[in-house]
C-alpha cells in the first residue's frame, strides 16, 4: 500500500445486519519506514489517532474496534508504504450478546505453570481451559496475550479449540522480543481456547472479559 493511501474494507455481508462496529486484528508487514495506520469509519473525517505503529521492516499487529461507516465500510489510512493484513474477529450492535469486563486475571503463564502449560516448542499448542473463569453461557472471551522471547521470528494464533486452526495471527514477534496484543476469541469445545506458536516461546494470557447473552 503506497504512502498516504486509504484502503477501504467492505464488511457488508460479513458483519450481520444491525452491526454498528467491527473488531479487527490489523497487521502491518514489510513497512518501508517508521509509520502508522489509522482505522476509521469511511465517510467520516480521518481522526488524529493511530491504531498501529511500526518500524522499518517490522511485522506488528494490534486489535482495533472501529465504527462501521458508509454501507458497512471501514477505512485504513497508511502513512508509509507497507503491506496490510486485516482479520475480522467480531462486531458490536444493538442486539445479541454483551461484553462484560473485569480487572485482568492471569490465566496462563508458561514460565511458572499457570494454566497447566509449560514453554511451547515449535508448532506447539496450549489448550487453555477457561470454563471455570468465564460465566456459564459465555460465548467468547477477551484476552491480553503476551509472547515472551521466542528463539526465532514467530507468530501466535489464538482460536477456539475444536476447529481447524485459522490462517491468521494474533501476535508477530522477532527473536527475543516481548510483545502483547488484545485478542477477542470464541470459546471452543469445553470452554477452551487454543494458542499455537510457530517457534519455541513462553506465553502469558490475562482474562479481561467475556461475551454473555443479553437477559
Amino acid at each position: 500500500v503506497p504512502a498516504g493511501t486509504v484502503v477501504t474494507l467492505d464488511l457488508a455481508g460479513k458483519a450481520p445486519a444491525g452491526a454498528t462496529s467491527a473488531v479487527l486484528n490489523l497487521t502491518s508487514t514489510e513497512s518501508e519506514g517508521p509509520g502508522y495506520v489509522t482505522a476509521f469509519p469511511c465517510g467520516g473525517e480521518r481522526p488524529l489517532a493511530s491504531n498501529l505503529n511500526v518500524n522499518t521492516n517490522d511485522t506488528r499487529p494490534n486489535q482495533a474496534v472501529v465504527a462501521l461507516g458508509t454501507n458497512g465500510t471501514v477505512c485504513l489510512y497508511v502513512f508509509t508504504p507497507m503491506h496490510l493484513v486485516s482479520d475480522l474477529l467480531g462486531w458490536y450492535g444493538t442486539s445479541g450478546v454483551k461484553m462484560a469486563t473485569q480487572a485482568p486475571e492471569r490465566v496462563l503463564d508458561t514460565r511458572d505453570g499457570t494454566g497447566g502449560a509449560t514453554t511451547l516448542g515449535a508448532g506447539g499448542v496450549v489448550e487453555l481451559d477457561l470454563s471455570a473463569q468465564a460465566p456459564s453461557g459465555s460465548s467468547g472471551v477477551v484476552l491480553n496475550v503476551t509472547g515472551v522471547e521466542p528463539s526465532t521470528d514467530s507468530y501466535v494464533t489464538v482460536y477456539p479449540c475444536g476447529i481447524a486452526r485459522p490462517l491468521a495471527s494474533n501476535l508477530n514477534l522477532p527473536p527475543r522480543a516481548i510483545r502483547p496484543n488484545l485478542v477477542t476469541v470464541p470459546l471452543g469445545v469445553g470452554g477452551k481456547v487454543c494458542l499455537f506458536s510457530q517457534a519455541p516461546i513462553d506465553l502469558v494470557a490475562d482474562l479481561a472479559g467475556w461475551a454473555v447473552a443479553v437477559a
